[in-house]
């Protein structure tokens, strides 16, 4: 009976045990649904930085050890190797299809070069394929290959967004294991385009997954190649042979709009656009304050003619009046390295190191430099900005230096 009891009492406790376990599991399942719901999105609805999110907040979340923390970082900082991976496949795939052979020997075979140069014969690919030979039949099979003219479609600007992801997570890293600060209208800009292309690159990354070749190899059918290379030799006039060649790719055209109509990317970026919109404005607007900082700076009279109100400035008054464009401009574009590195130079000139650090700083996250990790500069040359960013940041390291002025 004893026994009896005992089972029954620990069937009972058991019972207790898997009740309140569950309770507690529905309790936290709820927290991570509300914090879940309550974190900041990114414009195709995954998590994100969010725009309004306090600059503190979003170097909290940099810097976090929690695993959600963890994972989200971990996901953006894989978005680039895995589009480098498929990128590379694809290449791979062109490799077996001689697609390369459409450049010249001199060329380098890369896919983004064989996608502008594709892009600038499809105009009028007579010329090419009449011509005969290696590269008039690559021309045919890229102009017939329906999954060919999807991926340079996908990848078209790609380059620019996996640069706006990279520089803007080294600039928020920088701002939490070294001395860049940075504003709230700064963190707020940059948060907002590394959302933005992560949300693109999303989409990047799920095309070019669908566009991956089967197994069996590429779908083209090699007799309607050979059927166009003969159109374009035929011995009839050249106006006729011009107009069949357009048919075809017309027709290609068409499957390509088809095909590219169920794109990830396709469907994302109209809910994109106003985005894209404001971030082009601001790099335009970035780039040109940036270009006059640049002619201010006295040293910009020895490569190009000196505008004569400029000549007549002192160099201390063109350095102060480059750094104050150049900032102008960082505020448009907080990624922008060359405004970074003007407000920094102009900054050490005007106030020392105390002002100039965090800009110097910055300008070595962009480049890929960190000042406390030799690894990232001791096996490059350093351009001439570089070195004298290098050399202040690290100045400030040093005990008692008697150049740390500003300190």
């Amino acid at each position: 009976m004893r026994g009896g009891l005992d089972v029954t009492m620990a069937g009972m406790n058991l019972s207790l045990g898997v009740r309140r376990a569950l309770a507690v599991g529905v309790a936290v399942w709820s927290a991570l649904s509300v914090a879940f719901a309550q974190a900041p999105q990114a414009p195709d609805g995954r998590r994100g930085f969010g725009v309004h999110t306090p600059v503190n907040d979003v170097l909290s979340l940099v810097r976090s050890n929690a695993e959600p923390e963890r994972a989200f970082m971990a996901e953006l900082d894989g978005l680039t190797s895995e589009i480098k991976v498929l990128v590379a496949l694809a290449r791979h795939s062109y490799e077996q299809a001689h697609y390369f052979d459409l450049l010249q020997a001199r060329d380098e075979r890369s896919v983004d070069l064989l996608h502008a140069r594709f892009a600038e014969l499809d105009a009028d690919p007579l010329p090419v394929l009449q011509a005969g030979g290696p590269m008039a039949r690559a021309l045919a099979s890229m102009l017939l290959d329906t999954r060919f003219r999807v991926r340079a479609q996908v990848l078209g600007g790609c380059e620019a967004e996996l640069g706006e992801l990279e520089r803007g997570l080294r600039v928020l890293r920088a701002a939490t294991d070294g001395f860049v600060l940075l504003s709230q209208a700064q963190s707020s800009n940059i948060t907002a385009r590394v959302d933005l292309a992560a949300a693109v690159l999303r989409a990047v990354r799920n095309d070019l997954r669908a566009l991956r070749e089967s197994s069996g190899g590429s779908e083209l059918d090699p007799a309607a190649v050979d059927r166009l290379l003969e159109l374009a030799r035929s011995s009839e006039g050249e106006g006729v042979r011009r107009a069949g060649v357009v048919r075809q790719r017309e027709s290609a055209l068409r499957m390509q709009q088809l095909m590219a109509s169920a794109l990830f990317s396709t469907r994302l970026r109209p809910q994109l656009a106003p985005t894209i919109a404001w971030r082009d404005d601001l790099l335009r607007e970035a780039r040109d304050l940036a270009a006059q900082a640049e002619r201010a700076l006295p040293e910009a009279d020895a490569s190009a003619p000196p505008d004569p109100q400029l000549a007549a400035l002192s160099k201390s008054e063109r350095i102060r009046r480059a750094g104050a464009l150049a900032r102008q401009a960082a505020e448009f574009d907080p990624l922008a390295d060359d405004a970074v590195w003007i407000v920094a130079h102009a900054a050490e000139f005007q106030f020392g190191l105390l002002e100039s650090r965090p800009w110097y700083d910055r300008y070595l996250a962009l480049r890929r430099i960190r000042s406390h990790d030799h690894r990232s500069y001791q096996e490059r040359k350093l351009t001439a900005r570089e070195s004298e960013a290098l050399e202040a940041v690290q100045r400030g390291l040093v005990p008692g230096d008697p150049r740390m002025r500003g300190l």
